[in-house]
């Protein structure tokens, strides 16, 4: 409940309506950018599925990359000089808010600095060293989601209780409600950053479906409120004073409802530091218990892969061709192999790892199928153990001369990310693996290969 004295003049009112016009302006811009990241999002989906000439992407990022920060350039210079004009004509209201807007021109100020210029440059040399490996990823995505939760606190702190003095009732539950949304609901989000790595069209489509959406529903709450004050003016009262009021309740929840709004007191704003908080330390969380995607993902050594074949070489001659490749679920790949009157062996030995687990949820192993195909036919199946890479190895001795052989790599089932506990409500579905493909003919003259 809120309660005031006197009423600012209409003088004054008049003077607000025209400042929370740049308010308005600002948050509608913010509108059209996340928009354009729409558009830009469903494109970059479109380019992994077809594939266009380079020049395309190149040009259309470049454009929009343009637009966009042209978009939030202006959004933030209006922004900003909506709280200058609010500061300049806040004598009216209790001294506590006229410094509320002091430190949020300051905060704000510094938040674009650090967000836009400072932080991306931190984070980048961050990638570097995880790519070094001498930085673990966890720390990278809990740090990202600790400095993200504060970008976010204090730009939710700006954009609503500097329209507080001026909005109705039901505006400042929207506003605070909303905010607490926003804070609260982006954390979380970060889970879907640490999947892109590993997945970058899954990421489009979480954003897409559910990250864009969650900001676009926020600004239009935001610009609805705007808009709704900056129509009430200058004919709406606005109180000198107000203050917060808990109402009569009893119970556990009664009890704390009244210690929190007193907690709150006289700056309202109070009430986003305990979100904040709980999403810094969730944001954290997610950080810490992350799994590296590159680490300890146990490759073999090449040179252990060589004696492998050493083992089984009975020729004196032999050629070695290796392949790298990608096989959807349910597909194979085949590589032909002609041999000469004086080829003895063939042998393939094949290897993949899986993708790591992710937060919650355990990777199902992978299937592959390795075959041989010719006068005769030899096929292995294997299963990787969980965490750890797969390999199949099968060897044809006397092949003869003159005859063609199939080399046959088949997926015969990639394993999903199944939850560990609980109730997931996102399917993380795994359609493809990489490969590593090694093929040998031993002979004892001059053969051919192809």
């Amino acid at each position: 409940m809120v309660s005031g004295g006197e009423l600012v003049s209409l003088e004054d009112r008049t003077r607000m309506k025209k400042t929370v016009k740049f308010g308005v302006m600002a948050i509608g811009l913010s509108i059209l950018g996340i928009l354009l990241n729409f558009v830009e999002t469903s494109l970059s989906l479109m380019w992994l599925a077809r594939e266009p000439h380079p020049i395309q992407p190149i040009l259309t990022i470049l454009v929009s990359g343009l637009i966009s920060l042209a978009i939030l350039i202006a959004s933030i210079v209006l922004f900003y000089i909506w709280l200058v004009k609010m500061y300049q004509q806040s004598n009216v209201f209790p001294k506590g808010y006229k410094k509320f807007l002091l430190l949020t021109i300051i905060f704000y100020g510094s938040l674009i600095i650090v967000q836009q210029i400072i932080w991306p440059s931190v984070l980048m040399g961050l990638y570097i060293g995880w790519m070094w490996g001498n930085i673990k990823y966890g720390f990278i995505t809990g740090s990202n989601a600790f400095v993200t939760v504060i970008f976010v606190s204090i730009y939710a702190i700006a954009i609503i209780y500097s329209l507080f003095p001026l909005a109705s009732e039901k505006e400042k539950k929207i506003l605070t409600y909303v905010g607490v949304i926003y804070i609260a609901g982006l954390v979380p989000l970060h889970q879907l950053a640490l999947y892109s790595i590993e997945n970058i069209r899954t990421f489009y489509i979480g954003s897409l479906a559910l990250y864009l959406p969650i900001l676009l529903g926020v600004h239009l709450a935001f610009f609805c409120c705007y808009l709704s004050v900056y129509k009430a003016l200058p004919d709406r009262d606005i109180p000198s004073k107000w203050g917060t009021e808990p109402k009569p309740s009893k119970g556990a929840a009664g009890k704390f409802k009244k210690r929190y709004l007193k907690f709150i007191g006289p700056n309202p704003y109070r009430s986003m530091f305990p979100v904040a908080l709980i999403g810094i330390l969730f944001g954290t969380f997610i950080g810490i218990t992350s799994d590296d995607p590159l680490d300890d993902i146990g490759r073999l050594d090449p040179k252990e892969i060589l004696d492998r074949f050493d083992e089984t070489d009975n020729g004196p001659e032999a050629d070695i061709t290796a392949i790298t490749d990608e096989v959807m679920e349910g597909e194979e790949m085949t590589y032909r192999i002609k041999a000469d009157e004086g080829m003895e062996a063939i042998s393939a030995y094949l290897t993949w790892t899986d993708e790591p687990d992710l937060i919650r949820r355990e990777n199902q192993p992978d299937t592959f199928e390795l075959g041989i195909h010719g006068e005769r036919e030899l096929v292995d199946t294997n299963s990787n153990d969980h965490g750890s890479e797969g390999e199949i190895f099968v060897q044809m001795d006397e092949v003869g001369g003159g005859t063609e052989f199939d080399i046959v790599v088949r997926l015969v089932e990639a394993g999903d990310q199944e939850m560990r506990n609980g109730i997931g409500f996102i399917t993380w579905t795994d359609d493809s693996n990489e490969f590593e493909l090694l093929i040998r003919v031993t002979y004892n003259s001059d053969g051919e290969e192809e």
